[in-house]
This record gives structure tokens, C-alpha cells and sequence, in this order.
């Protein structure tokens, strides 16, 4: 069986994008499966996240109790008494392979922090925030897909709604402004393209590229979505 790539974001850093910058507040979520948004806070919050984690296991061939409802659940992390831990070699290892495969070549660049100001718009999140992508657009031919270790290269991650860091082999200013909603739109699609299924934001509406080169809301890419699945 092949497994699926499964990626978790810390509560602490969707707080970051919730309406109040608290993990106690609510953001929106954004599933790119079928179009639907709604509000939540961080963490197993809604029904439909449940399932989709449930689906996840299941795929996986991981054993899961059928009998735990999403109530259950809920109450049982938010009452917090439980600890999660792994044996000293998963953990060893684990961190030695990232030390051996990415630090290296995330030390090697320049990074900047970009803000976002208010006026502009907010950067979103993703159930997998860190994106690697090309800052030039020419023909690759074979070696279309960006690399780690490539020049013209660009690694985006979003911190909070107003924050994003910016890593590139180039030289960078050690802080940079998101002045224009276009700008702003590209970053958030870079974000969304590389979500396994979700997109989190800080208000029921975002700014993200499209293929025409103009700047998309929620209205638009609920609209793609649908096309999509009608065709």
C-alpha cells in the first residue's frame, strides 16, 4: 500500500491566523475538495476535518475506532489530559535527517520577512505552508520542477496573516513590503498550490493569481472548483 504524505500544523501557529491571533479565536477553512468554507478554531474543529483524518488513517491502514465520535474526540484534546511522545531513535532520527537534507541548503539562503499591511490584504496558511518555487518563468524543458538546492529558486512561508518569510539563494533585503494586492495574490497561490486539501485565512475571503493574471477571490476559486468537478 502506498502511503500518503501527512502534514500537521501546530496549533499555535494557526492561531496566528485566526481573527484575534489567539489560538481560543476562529479562522476560516477552505477546502479545496469541494469548494465549501466555514469557521473553526485551530485543531480537530469541525466535523468535516474528523472525517478527513479518519479517511487519511484508513488509506494508510492505520487502526482507528470507529466507536470515537468527533465529539468525543474534540473533548478529549480540549480537555487536555493526554501526552504524546516517541522512543529517543525516532526522534534521533528524525531530526538528523532533516539536519543532513534541508538545513544545509535553508542556511544557504537569504532570507527576508515580507509584511502584509491590512490595506493589502492577509497572507493565508495551508495544511502545508512551506511552498519551493521558481521567481523566473522560462522553459525547463525536463527539469521543469524547482529544487532545495537550485538557483532562482524561492522557499515562502507564511508565519501569520501580516507575516511571510522569503528564502533565496539571490541577495534580499532583510525586509521587504507586500505593497501591491497582485504581489500579494501570488504569495497566497504559491500557499494554496501546495495544500494537501485546506486553506487557512483570517477572513471568510482571500486574494490568490490566476491563470489570466488577475487577482481571484473565494468567489472565484469556489466558482474554478465547481467547473472543475461539472466537467
Amino acid at each position: 500500500m502506498t502511503k500518503k504524505r501527512h502534514h500537521f500544523v501546530p496549533e499555535f501557529h494557526l492561531a496566528l491566523f485566526t481573527k484575534d491571533g489567539t489560538k481560543e479565536s476562529k479562522l476560516w477553512v477552505f477546502d479545496q475538495l469541494n469548494g465549501k468554507q466555514w469557521d473553526a478554531i485551530p485543531g480537530v474543529a469541525t466535523p468535516e476535518r474528523f472525517e478527513s483524518i479518519k479517511q487519511r488513517m484508513k488509506a494508510d491502514g492505520v487502526e482507528f475506532d470507529n466507536n470515537v465520535s468527533y465529539e468525543d474526540l474534540r473533548k478529549f484534546i480540549f480537555e487536555e489530559k493526554y501526552t504524546i511522545s516517541f522512543d529517543n531513535n525516532t526522534n534521533i532520527n528524525n531530526l538528523l535527517t532533516a539536519i543532513d537534507v534541508l538545513i544545509p541548503l535553508l542556511g544557504a539562503r537569504n532570507w527576508t520577512v515580507a509584511y502584509a499591511p491590512p490595506e493589502v490584504g492577509d497572507f493565508i496558511c495551508s495544511d502545508n505552508p512551506v511552498s519551493l518555487h521558481w521567481i523566473t518563468q522560462k522553459e525547463r524543458g525536463f527539469w521543469s520542477s524547482p529544487g532545495h538546492g537550485l538557483m532562482e529558486t524561492e522557499v515562502s512561508v507564511p508565519l501569520s496573516s501580516r507575516i511571510m518569510l522569503l528564502g533565496r539563494f539571490e541577495e534580499l533585503p532583510p525586509n521587504v513590503v507586500i505593497s501591491s494586492k497582485r504581489n500579494l495574490a501570488i504569495l497566497n497561490s504559491y500557499t494554496g498550490m501546495y495544500a494537501d486539501r485546506f486553506i487557512y485565512s483570517r477572513e471568510n475571503d482571500f486574494l490568490w493569481f490566476k491563470r489570466d493574471n488577475s487577482v481571484g477571490n473565494v468567489a472565484d476559486l469556489k466558482r474554478l472548483i465547481l467547473e472543475k468537478s461539472e466537467s
